[in-house]
């Protein structure tokens, strides 16, 4: 479609999301009875927004096609390992269960795309490296659990999770001991338990 558009000097051979699924679903392949209609859509439709910024001459880098980059979301570890493998002699990490940890749809990819494990694989390479210490907390270590101050352990409907307690109507990023009465912030008092395996 496009070269005819070429050679002819016609837009209206042009190709655009609606020719190219007309022509798709009048002379079907094998594999699209196979898969569902929906794979073919998406594609389709995918395709069409990119003839069409492709197509636009006003766009500023018209002609050159652009591409996500896979190595965005791992930009970011280069400067947060250089912070703390250069700042610190021994560093405390959990070995979090990822898969548990991903309950939703929209949770799991936030959680895919954050890369927990890769993070963890070059903090660990650049430990090595630098001779620095690094201290792997256990996936079942109950840091948001444990009081950082007396050590009592929240168990059962006791427990905090991602929406707090409801039985005791806490918030999820408070921690309140039931043992001793304190009352601080959960990320900090998860910090406190981390930093005591040190």
């Amino acid at each position: 479609m496009y070269d005819s558009s070429l050679i002819l000097e016609d837009k209206e051979f042009l190709p655009n999301e609606r020719k190219v699924r007309n022509e798709l679903v009048a002379d079907k392949a094998d594999w699209q009875y196979q898969l569902s209609a929906r794979c073919l859509q998406l594609a389709v439709s995918d395709l069409g927004k990119a003839w069409k910024s492709f197509l636009n001459k006003a766009q500023p880098d018209w002609g050159k096609p652009q591409f996500k980059s896979k190595k965005a979301p791992r930009q970011g570890f280069k400067n947060d390992r250089a912070k703390i493998v250069n700042n610190y002699d021994q560093i405390v990490i959990e070995d979090l269960d990822v898969k548990r940890m991903q309950m939703s749809h929209v949770a799991s990819k936030g959680l895919q795309q954050s890369l927990f494990g890769c993070f963890r694989q070059v903090l660990n390479y650049k430990c090595q490296w630098y001779g620095k210490e690094l201290f792997l907390a256990d996936r079942f270590y109950p840091g948001t659990q444990r009081c950082s101050r007396c050590g009592f352990v929240k168990t059962g409907d006791d427990k905090i999770g991602l929406d707090g307690n409801m039985k005791h109507k806490t918030r999820h990023n408070e921690y309140v001991c039931y043992e001793c009465g304190a009352v601080m912030d959960r990320d900090e008092n998860a910090v406190m338990n981390l930093m005591a395996l040190i």
